[in-house]
This record gives structure tokens, C-alpha cells and sequence, in this order.
């Protein structure tokens, strides 16, 4: 009788042991990420998304997204699943922008390199078009020349802004900076080398990094350091390079050299956002973020960002995960568009 006991005791300690283990394992950093993964949606914008643009057609406030082809869905329509594939341009679109009267799309055509069978970039081509709301867009060429070269840098940005009237757009070539209007490019020596620019109470400012702004407040990055303008503060929280920037009430999101990551608009410090850090985690690139309604706080606006495998996936990274991402509050998770 004792013996049982005794075994009865030692089985209980066992429970206890390993219910304890458990417990503690819960708030493990693995096991909290492994909690947070949630079951992937059908995968509908694929690939590299290098940008997603604000522009009025008929009315209507829509998104473009570019990943070769071009997609759009109303700026306010939550859900997934809700983006069309519309006209573009000659060739695959890698960048697009807009001002509040034209959309510009750049665009690669390709051919292959018969001395080793790769494929080089045959033709470099910006083009603008207007479309009316119904997504039939006739795109004419902008009178540009933009080598078709591998390292011949040709930057399109813009300034992105939620108001249609502050919306400009420019490009930089090989360093010399041009401002658009339909087919006509304009040199503009402010946007000489730059990357990105904002329209802060009106006033278009250029910056070497991202950039976002949000009324007069201006955020900008340099490297891996968010800093506000006319400010001390400043965020080194990233601690990989930005690639882009999107701001709300609270806090500001970041795209990085490692995933995506939201931060503290007082402290700078990261902020813990659902399953931000599990799924667009810092085994991938995240080139580019939108908010989009500013005025909201993180938990209740909806964000979008793009997710990129750097190389060849070798760091356990996956090619099904890349394409563009997003968080809707009704949804209340991170997953893919």
C-alpha cells in the first residue's frame, strides 16, 4: 500500500513538473510566435510589390498595387480578395505613382542574354494614363529617356498624400530629378538624388530615405533611425535599414531590411501588433507600407505591406509568403492578400 502511494505521489509530482513547464513555455519567445501563426488566405497579389498608390478615379478613392501587372481596390474596402487586375502598360510594371490628375507606371521588358542564357533588361519605359473609375486606362509614353542598364538608377516616387490635391509625382534619373505632369517631365533640381517626398501643410519636401507625413508632422528615415522633423525625437528601434514609412495616431510602421515592425509614436519603442513580428518577421524584406487612414490608432486602421525573399530563401524564408500583406481590424491578424 505504501508503494502505491508512494508512485501515486511521484506521478503527481510528474503532472505538476511538466504542467509547470508548460506554463512557463507559454511565454517563451518561440512559443509565443508559434500561438500567433494563423492559417494562410488564398495568396492574391504574388511576388515583388515595390509600391501601392493613392489615386481618385471617378470619384472614388482607390488603391494600385504593382507586381509586373497592376491591381486596385477601393481605399476604403476591407476583406480580402477584393483587388482587380486592370490595364497597364507595355512590359512588367515595377514601380508605380500618381498625382492628383495622372497615373505613372514604369515599366522592364526583357530578353535573354544568348552569351549565358539570363535575362537582361531590354527597355526602361515611364508612362502615364487616366482612369475614369472603370479601370480602362490608355497609357501613353512620358517623353523620358531612362537607359535600359542594369545599375541606371530611375527612382519613381510621389508624394502619396490622403488629400488628391497635395498629390505630386516625380522621378529621379541617374541623380537628376524631374517632376510630372502626363507626358511632360520637368527638371526639378530639389529632387535631384532623392527618394521619396511628402506634402506637409502644401510644401513638397524631398528626403534621401522614406518619408512619411501626417498633416505638418514629417517622418523621415536615415539608415535604420526614424527621426521627426524640427524634433529631437528620433527611433532606432528598427536597427535594419527602412525602406518605408507609414504613420497613424498612435504609431508609425515600418518597412525594413527585416520584415515590418510598428513602433511608439511617444517612446520609439517597438510595439507588440497581433501577429505583426510571426508573419512578416525578419527572415524576410518589406519594401513598402501603407496606412490607410492616418487619423486612426493602430488596433482600429488598415494597414498594407509588401513581403520579399531575399535570394534564393536559403535562411529558411518562404516563396509562398512573399507578395503583399495586410491587417484589417475586422479581421483582427496579420496574413497575406
Amino acid at each position: 500500500m505504501k508503494n502505491v502511494n508512494k508512485k501515486n505521489i511521484f506521478s503527481l509530482l510528474i503532472c505538476f513538473i511538466f504542467a509547470g513547464t508548460l506554463i512557463v513555455g507559454c511565454f517563451d519567445p518561440i512559443f509565443y510566435h508559434i500561438n500567433q501563426e494563423v492559417k494562410l488566405e488564398d495568396a492574391t497579389i504574388h511576388g515583388d510589390v515595390f509600391s501601392i498608390t493613392r489615386y481618385a478615379a471617378g470619384g472614388t478613392e482607390w488603391l494600385y498595387c504593382s507586381n509586373g501587372s497592376i491591381q486596385r481596390k477601393r481605399a476604403n474596402e476591407d476583406g480580402h480578395g477584393k483587388w482587380n487586375k486592370i490595364d497597364k502598360p507595355h512590359g512588367s510594371v515595377v514601380k508605380m505613382a500618381a498625382d492628383s490628375e495622372y497615373l505613372y507606371a514604369l515599366a522592364f521588358t526583357y530578353e535573354e542574354d544568348t552569351s549565358d542564357a539570363e535575362m537582361t533588361i531590354a527597355s526602361k519605359t515611364l508612362w502615364c494614363g487616366k482612369d475614369s473609375g472603370s479601370g480602362d486606362i490608355s497609357w501613353d509614353k512620358v517623353n523620358l529617356h531612362i537607359e535600359a542598364v542594369e545599375n541606371s538608377v530611375a527612382n519613381l516616387f510621389c508624394t502619396n498624400a490622403v488629400d488628391s490635391a497635395d498629390r505630386k509625382a516625380f522621378i529621379n534619373v541617374k541623380g537628376t530629378g524631374y517632376e510630372l505632369n502626363g507626358t511632360t517631365a520637368t527638371p526639378k533640381a530639389d529632387a535631384n538624388g532623392r527618394s521619396s517626398c511628402v506634402s506637409a501643410g502644401g510644401t513638397v519636401k524631398f528626403y534621401s530615405g522614406a518619408s512619411c507625413a501626417v498633416g505638418s508632422d514629417v517622418y523621415y528615415a536615415s539608415g535604420s533611425t526614424v527621426y521627426k522633423e524640427g524634433s529631437s525625437w528620433k527611433s532606432s528601434s528598427a536597427n535594419s535599414p527602412i525602406f518605408d514609412i507609414a504613420v497613424c495616431q498612435d504609431s508609425i510602421f515600418l518597412a525594413t531590411d527585416s520584415g515590418a515592425m510598428l513602433i511608439d509614436k511617444t517612446s520609439g519603442d517597438e510595439i507588440e501588433f497581433q501577429n505583426l513580428r510571426s508573419t512578416l518577421s525578419s527572415l524576410y524584406e518589406s519594401r513598402v507600407c501603407l496606412i490607410v487612414d492616418p487619423t486612426k490608432t493602430h488596433s482600429n486602421a488598415t494597414f498594407y505591406a509588401s513581403l520579399h525573399v531575399d535570394g534564393t530563401g536559403s535562411n529558411s524564408a518562404l516563396f509562398s509568403h512573399e507578395g503583399l500583406w495586410s491587417y484589417y481590424p475586422s479581421r483582427g491578424k496579420w496574413n497575406i492578400e
